[in-house]
């Protein structure tokens, strides 16, 4: 290798170091925040409350930036592993079985002047939440998120659903796997939702939804819904992860609000 290929991959190495002396900073913080929005809901306040009060970044802010510096730097290393190994002669295909990534990557980063593709800014959002962290590292950061979070397969059925969901619903994660999630739906909110579900499943795209999830107590309550494809080097969609935000009582607030508005300009009209 010569020494231009060489400094690359030390900058390379270095830039993912930094990004992982950095992460232990970002989990605690996440830690700390989930904490408070935990006690806070345990004392009464709602979810909207809280956001509204919050005076340092929300737990999601704190998980892009990683996510994205991760992403960013994984990127970046291998871009330059892929261009050393090409330099030095080794063939597309044994780069490719090295690297664990397809061909076709291979060749796409070694063919582009950059070495690399401008991908559309919620798939690369996806994409970093889904390959920068081990199932362990999320799981560990959607358990003690205050939203329910949810994994599902490349066609849309469910394999994961955290503890923030199973407490909400009362039922156990089995009762959420494949397609059974879609009971706990309001039923006049059902159709709309599944169809728009695989809608998104189909078409590679974000899935955005607000609709009414049953509680354990049997009370619907709103929730705003958002789920990102994640795709693999070979820009193959592996799995969905989605989050479900609680957004029943801000609904109820913004209603009242504008009951008392139309209340006032009846009486002042």
């Amino acid at each position: 290798m010569n020494r231009p290929e060489a400094d690359e991959l030390v900058e390379a190495l270095d830039a993912v170091a930094e990004v992982l002396s950095r992460s232990s900073e970002r989990v605690e913080l996440v830690a700390a925040r989930s904490r408070e929005l935990v006690s806070g809901r345990a004392a009464g306040l709602s979810y909207a409350e809280l956001i509204t009060g919050a005076t340092g970044p929300l737990v999601l802010d704190v998980l892009s930036d990683l996510q994205e510096r991760l992403s960013a730097a994984s990127g970046r290393l291998r871009r330059v592993e892929v261009r050393a190994l090409h330099a030095e002669g080794l063939s597309m295909e044994k780069i490719a079985r090295l690297l664990r990534v397809s061909r076709q990557r291979v060749s796409a980063i070694i063919n582009s002047p950059m070495g690399e593709r401008r991908p559309d800014p919620d798939e690369d959002h996806a994409r970093a939440a889904g390959l920068s962290l081990t199932d362990s590292e999320f799981h560990m950061i959607a358990e003690a998120l205050p939203h329910i979070v949810w994994l599902a397969s490349a066609d849309g059925a469910t394999e994961y659903f955290n503890r923030q969901g199973t407490d909400y619903t009362g039922l156990p994660r089995a009762a959420n796997d494949d397609r059974n999630w879609v009971s706990l739906v309001h039923p006049d909110d059902q159709q709309e939702t599944l169809t728009t579900w695989q809608t998104a499943v189909d078409r590679g795209t974000v899935f955005e939804h607000t609709y009414r999830i049953r509680r354990h107590d049997g009370e619907f309550r709103w929730h705003r819904c958002r789920s990102l494809p994640v795709r693999g080097t070979d820009d193959q969609i592996v799995k969905w992860i989605g989050t479900a935000t609680d957004i029943h009582d801000q609904l109820r607030l913004e209603s009242e609000l504008r009951e008392v508005r139309r209340a006032l300009e009846r009486e002042c009209g």
